[in-house]
């Protein structure tokens, strides 16, 4: 309700929701999102956060347009890590290794741009391991244990690992830049949203297909299922 653009969401083993406010900083709810309290941009040294993840033992990664942030306590305190002048954009925490944090860091001018890993809960970052492709939207699939990469960069590779994002393939290239991309456990689709609309692919991302939305979107935060 700040009028300002939410970028992500993060969940806490307590139950707390995490909100990355642009403008305004990180939005922490303990009561299922009734109340939020604004955890100012001035704690990330004035860097506008843009993505938000949890871990275990109350650590909570942030991403911002210059830098990686974590805290260790919940939320109530935060520093700066690593990635230092890098446009940091998706965060995510592997499932089976919850020390493992990923980010993908875009840029215009191409600086940094890539996936980096950490593997001590976001301390240090390794390398980039994608190079040369904004890294803007990452995913996890749960049932197969396959880390997903869309990109703006032309030609917009679609990039998977199977080695927790030591080594990257691509599967296939999408039509547009695109900007999100959430897995289906269902039936193994995979789903990503950017310039053009909604895509689906029903083949590990060797090939998409709109979905019958057209207009440009940015983050797909979950595929839905039972």
């Amino acid at each position: 309700g700040t009028g300002a653009t939410m970028w992500d969401f993060g969940f806490d083993a307590t139950g707390n929701v995490y909100v990355a406010n642009f403008s305004n900083g990180l939005l922490k709810s303990t009561n299922n999102g009734t109340n939020f309290t604004v955890i100012p941009v001035s704690i990330f040294n004035n860097k506008n956060p843009q993505g938000v993840e949890c871990g275990s033992a109350g650590h909570v990664f942030v991403t911002t347009s210059s830098g990686f942030f974590r805290s260790t306590d919940f939320g109530q305190t935060f520093s700066e890590t690593a990635l230092t002048g890098l446009n940091c954009l998706p965060v995510i925490v592997d499932k089976d290794s919850l020390n493992i944090v990923y980010v993908g860091v875009s840029s215009a001018g191409g600086t940094g741009i890539g996936c980096y890993r950490s593997t001590d809960n976001g301390l240090t970052f390794s390398n980039h391991l994608n190079p040369g492709k904004n890294g803007y939207g990452l995913a996890q699939d749960d049932l197969n244990d396959i880390i997903y990469i869309i990109t703006t960069t032309s030609p917009y590779n679609f990039d998977k690992s199977t080695d927790n994002g030591l080594t990257w393939t691509t599967m296939g290239n999408i039509s547009s830049a695109q900007r999100g991309v959430a897995p289906s456990l269902m039936d193994n689709s995979i789903y990503t949203a950017g310039n053009g609309g909604v895509f689906k692919s029903s083949n590990g991302g060797a090939n998409f297909v709109n979905q019958n939305l057209t207009i440009s979107a940015t983050p797909i935060l979950a595929v839905n299922h039972n």
